[in-house]
């Protein structure tokens, strides 16, 4: 069941639109389409010889979600005080973001507004939003949004103290330090997904190679090609980002505030990583220095449908 929608416009202006009680702002929402999967587009050769047909490829479309909206008279504000509210959290050809709160998920998709049409001869003066979305996945809001794993560096804790009422157990962490260079990662989304990779090196760190071990891909950055573009090795501070999500593929290295793409110093036969529904595990080596480098894995959650 979906409580509630909350728009953000491409001014940071933000309502909610809360289902079972319209009168709040005066509109009420009777329907929105494009809730579920997108739709994919199969490519299928016909066989000229036989049967059917043989399958090439497939991709996801860009998603369609239109709201319909029911101007409501309330004791502040008109029918039309209601209609013309909507203009100002939905403009059109601008950005907008779109958040559901459900009785299993938060989520958001982003979008920009194709239609805002009002009926304003009907008897209802109904309003229509057409939203398209050029990600048609919805993303898990909860928690901020973004899962950190960490193979190898210092994982967050915080247990708040006496909270069994005892004053001789040790209830006080503040964090784990981690070592390991490999790692499972549990995704529960339903679509497959790029994730950030963050390294932070305490020390000298050579010759890196990420390894997916269940399907054999990899990626290596070659540091005789990062000096050449840094102009020195890898020394305590640095920062070395890896973005595989679709759109935002990058290599990036940060010294002392400067950032520098490091894309020449993957290889050129580099896998592009994505994450799949239920356990991915994941390895990284080091010719030298893999105990001074910290190492995590960043993703959102996607999912295809409310």
């Amino acid at each position: 069941m979906i409580y509630s929608l909350t728009v953000t416009n491409y001014l940071g202006d933000q309502m909610t639109f809360e289902l079972a009680n319209p009168w709040l702002n005066g509109l009420a929402i009777t329907k929105i389409t494009g809730l579920g999967a997108a739709d994919a587009d199969v490519n299928v050769t016909e066989i000229a010889t036989g049967d059917g047909g043989k399958y090439n490829s497939s991709r996801v479309g860009t998603r369609n979600v239109v709201i319909t909206f029911l101007p409501l008279l309330t004791d502040s504000q008109t029918v039309e005080d209601s209609r013309q509210l909507l203009y100002q959290y939905f403009h059109i050809k601008k950005q907008v973001t779109l958040h559901f709160s459900t009785d299993n998920r938060e989520v958001e998709v982003v979008g920009y507004v194709e239609k805002n049409d009002p009926d304003i001869f009907s008897d209802e003066e109904d309003v229509q939003i057409s939203v398209l979305c050029p990600d048609p996945y919805f993303y898990d809001m909860t928690d901020g949004g973004w899962t950190t794993v960490t193979f190898s560096g210092v994982n967050p804790l915080f247990e708040f103290p006496f909270e069994n009422n005892s004053l001789t157990e040790n209830l006080i962490e503040f964090g784990e330090i981690k070592k390991k260079q490999k790692e499972t990662v549990t995704y529960e989304g339903d679509a497959e997904i790029g994730f950030i990779i963050r390294m932070h090196a305490l020390g000298e760190v050579r010759m890196i190679t990420i390894h997916n071990t269940d399907t054999r891909e990899s990626m290596h950055i070659d540091t005789n090609r990062l000096k050449e573009i840094i102009g020195s090795e890898i020394k305590y501070g640095d920062d070395i980002t890896i973005n595989t999500i679709m759109g935002e593929r990058s290599v990036t290295f940060l010294r002392e505030g400067v950032e520098t793409n490091i894309l020449n110093a993957l290889d050129k036969d580099a896998d592009w990583f994505t994450l799949k529904s239920g356990d991915n595990h994941y390895a990284y080596v080091c010719a030298y220095g893999a105990e001074d480098l910290e190492f995590s894995i960043e993703f959102k959650t996607a999912f295809e449908g409310i």
